[in-house]
Formats: structure tokens, C-alpha cells, sequence
């Protein structure tokens, strides 16, 4: 079984709701609700009133708390930490990469040389 605790789950929540203007945010966001719906009707009853439906607006001052109670669902339940373990990883990689903005850039005029639009670069960038 994978280890799923709070912190983890909270910055990867703070990143998806730091992006969640953007396509890549949503998703995220979208992505986790639904796992939380189908781990709700999975183990109905209490169990499921554990967490809330993640159907409405999150706001920053949720996360501690969902954070805490994902992590207490995940601890006894195997299924649904593997589904937050990689909902995680994803999280973390799609917005991290994508990130929340959008980029637009315009060439006009003559240009004589080299002309890179880029986003996010992590390296250097060479020209022959």
C-alpha cells in the first residue's frame, strides 16, 4: 500500500487550486473529485460522509482540512490511496508543467536571427 499523508496531499491541492484558471488546474481538480465520488459511493455510509463532495469552489482554507481527511480515508483504504497516489503524481506533473497562466507572444517587423516562444524552460537554450 502506498503512503499518502497530508502534506503531500495538501501542496499537490495548493498547486491544482493556484492553477485552477487554467485547463490544467481543472482537471486536476476535476480528476480528484472524481475519486473522492467514487470512493463516497464505494464505501457509503459514515465512511463516505468523511470527506466532503468536492462539487463546489475550493478555497485555500479547505485544504488543511481535506488534506487531513483524504490522508485518514487513504490510510484504511488501499484503493483509494493508490487512486490519490497517482492522482498525486499527475497533480504534480501536469500542473507543474503546465502551470496556471497562459503565454502569448507576438514576432512582427523583420527579424534577422533566431526567435523563441517558450514557457517554463529548464535548461539552456542553444543556437547553431
Amino acid at each position: 500500500m502506498e503512503i499518502v499523508t497530508a502534506q503531500m496531499l495538501a501542496g499537490a491541492l495548493s498547486k491544482a487550486l493556484d492553477a485552477a484558471g487554467g485547463e490544467a488546474g481543472r482537471r486536476s481538480l476535476a480528476g480528484l473529485a472524481w475519486i473522492v465520488g467514487k470512493w463516497k459511493t464505494r464505501s457509503g455510509g459514515e465512511a463516505g460522509e468523511a470527506l466532503p463532495a468536492l462539487d463546489g469552489p475550493l478555497n485555500p482554507e479547505q485544504i488543511p482540512g481535506l488534506a487531513q481527511a483524504l490522508a485518514a480515508a487513504a490510510a484504511a483504504d488501499p484503493t483509494l490511496a493508490a487512486e490519490l497516489a497517482d492522482w498525486h503524481r499527475a497533480a504534480v506533473v501536469t500542473v507543474t508543467v503546465t502551470g496556471a497562466g497562459d503565454v502569448t507572444g507576438t514576432v512582427s517587423g523583420t527579424v534577422d536571427g533566431s526567435v523563441v516562444q517558450a514557457r517554463d524552460i529548464a535548461g539552456p537554450v542553444t543556437f547553431n
